[in-house]
């Protein structure tokens, strides 16, 4: 996913906002790179 400016983190969350602890983002300039299993949602909060 491309953004506008780099992000300083990337985690996933659950459906009330809370981190949930687990790999798998991780951060490339001004990119980030997640799988997402099929028919599946992914709610991820980015902080700048």
């Amino acid at each position: 996913m491309g953004l506008f400016k780099e992000p300083s983190k990337a985690y996933f969350v659950d459906i009330n906002e809370e981190k949930i602890v687990s790999e798998g983002i991780s951060i490339d300039g001004k990119t980030i790179d997640f799988t997402v299993s099929p028919y599946s949602i992914a709610n991820v909060c980015i902080e700048f």
